[in-house]
């Protein structure tokens, strides 16, 4: 089977939807696909880690393509995750809403335990933004503001200065906002995957399609590697990796006369616009044109 990308070109993945790009399997504790459609996920690493359900409204909803999370109370339980090093994983998620705006700064959690969950958000950031909650101390903030659908990766380092936490998005390390994190060792359960219900509870809005663990911390060559492999498998379920635009973190001035900009179309006076600010402008009014020629325009 194949899929039209959206440059026009044809992606071909087996016709099981698997991956293209070889999977690793070396230190596997456990992997789900998510494509059981009903009851507990299953790992398919060989280990038996098969996942166990909260029951009622707390189980996560199954869809054609992986499980739907409420952001409220829905989650599973991986097993023998704990001493996990390296995650690799696959998920949209749905911003919350606040009236006709995003909610922010909002923290969600696709996985975690009581002492120990990843984060997405917060810091006035809308959308996947991640960073490692140890017990309260948030590190690791990702610089990337990224929407839609990606696969991430997480590896917990020893040592905050010599090993510290990663983080990576479609397969490349991300850039940091603040502290960097050492959290091996430190999970006292296997993860909860679409939230964590204890320690500091929070849950994920959106979908996941894949996640899986390794009990040693990847390198970046094989994060690279498996992440492609992911992404190849959950494209091949008709997931569009799409990233939608990033927020606008600086004020858009569009000039639609030339008078704030004095004719330049540039940078707006700080003459006429107090405080002075970083703008990025777009010109909708005339080129080259002062006061005095709309004076004379309109004379």
């Amino acid at each position: 089977t194949r899929y039209l990308r959206e440059d026009g070109t044809w992606a071909t993945v087996s016709a099981s939807g698997g991956a293209t790009t070889s999977q690793i399997a070396a230190n596997l504790l456990a992997r789900y696909a998510l494509t059981e459609g009903s009851g507990a996920p299953q790992d398919s690493s060989g280990n038996g880690n098969h996942a166990t359900l909260p029951g009622g409204a707390a189980n996560p909803v199954w869809t054609s393509q992986g499980i739907s999370c409420d952001g409220v109370a829905q989650y599973f339980n991986s097993t023998g995750t704990q001493t996990a090093r390296t995650f690799v994983w696959a998920s949209t998620e749905t911003v919350p809403i606040d009236g006709a705006l995003p909610l922010g700064p909002a923290y969600v959690t696709p996985f975690g335990v009581a002492d120990l969950s990843v984060t997405f958000g917060g810091n006035d950031y809308y959308g996947s933004h991640p960073g490692t909650n140890l017990g309260g101390t948030y590190s690791d903030m990702s610089n990337d503001t990224l929407q839609g659908t990606h696969t991430f990766a997480l590896t917990l380092g020893t040592n905050s200065s010599t090993d510290p936490n990663r983080f990576y998005v479609d397969g490349v390390e991300t850039t940091y906002t603040g502290g960097r994190g050492a959290a091996a060792g430190h999970a006292s359960a296997a993860y909860q995957v679409c939230g964590a219900n204890s320690g500091y509870p929070s849950y994920f809005p959106g979908s996941i399609y894949y996640f899986e663990a390794f009990s040693d911390e990847k390198a970046a060559a094989q994060i690279a590697q498996e992440s492609n492999a992911v992404t190849q498998i959950v494209q091949g379920r008709g997931v569009r990796f799409k990233a939608a635009p990033d927020p606008t973190i600086k004020d858009l001035y569009i000039a639609v006369g030339d008078s704030l900009t004095d004719g330049e179309g540039v940078t707006p006076s700080s003459q006429y616009i107090t405080p002075s600010d970083t703008f990025d402008v777009v010109n909708e009014g005339l080129g080259n044109a002062d006061t005095d020629d709309m004076l004379e325009l309109f004379d």
